[in-house]
């Protein structure tokens, strides 16, 4: 039988729980704001061209290769270009000009599968290095070597990973993370998106971003999100932009 401090005591536990949890989420989107508030238009290229070497040593046994690109026309704005950039991933068979697939993601996604794509492209670098010497020195490769050799990077495993990071963003955005409520529908300049009722009741008396603090003249520095294309206007983009990446093949 539990007693009334026993049921305290685990209230405290799962209070606290609660508490570092959020404490780690604040210090998630800080530093994920930093990367992207650091980067500049070169260094988004110079990511881009790095994955693009990276896709091009990663083909499927069936030729289809992943491109990276920024879509066309979301990089315009000189001041708010980090909030309304897109980097398109497209899957593509080179030799017949196809897409077989495609994602579009923001930037602080792109960022994630960048950092993630090239820690397992080092891991299995590194596993390969190891691997031949020890076949140098006339041993067997370890079990793990064997198990990264018999399931190399390609454009399928890569194209998983970007799946996985966009589900994982989709399922922080499901809530207004101030109303936990409404669905995020309006983005602040920093990236971080809420319901259009939160974030108006909050610029009332803060005119910062509630996670990162960053500052927030007025409700113009704010965007809606706009609803998403349908697919014959993504298509043809993506047709678009593949025609352009082709070109310069």
């Amino acid at each position: 039988m539990l007693t009334m401090g026993q049921n305290t005591s685990s209230s405290e536990k799962g209070l606290v729980s609660e508490v570092v949890d959020v404490q780690e989420e604040i210090v998630r989107h800080a530093r994920s704001f930093t990367e992207i508030a650091t980067l500049s238009y070169d260094e988004l290229k110079a990511h881009l061209d790095q994955l693009n070497t990276l896709s091009q040593q990663c083909m499927d046994s069936d030729g289809m290769q992943l491109i990276f690109a920024i879509q066309r026309g979301t990089d315009s704005s000189a001041l708010f270009w980090k909030s309304r950039v897109r980097i398109v991933c497209i899957k593509v068979d080179l030799d017949k000009k196809e897409v077989d697939s495609y994602r579009i993601m923001s930037l602080n996604e792109f960022l994630k599968v960048f950092k993630s794509l090239n820690n397992q492209c080092m891991a299995a670098q590194c596993i390969s290095s190891c691997e031949e010497a020890v076949e140098e020195e006339g041993g067997l490769a370890s079990t793990s070597s064997g198990r990264v050799a018999n399931d190399p990077l390609t454009a399928s495993r890569l194209m998983s990973e970007v799946d996985r990071v966009k589900n994982d963003n989709d399922q922080l955005q499901l809530e207004c993370c101030i109303c936990f409520e409404r669905k995020p529908n309006t983005m602040l300049p920093c990236t971080h998106s809420y319901c259009k009722q939160c974030i108006e009741q909050w610029n009332v008396n803060n005119k910062t971003c509630p996670i990162c603090r960053e500052e927030v003249k007025s409700n113009d520095d704010s965007w809606v999100i706009s609803e998403a294309p349908n697919s014959l206007e993504i298509s043809e983009e993506i047709a678009s932009t593949l025609m352009d990446i082709v070109g310069k093949e």
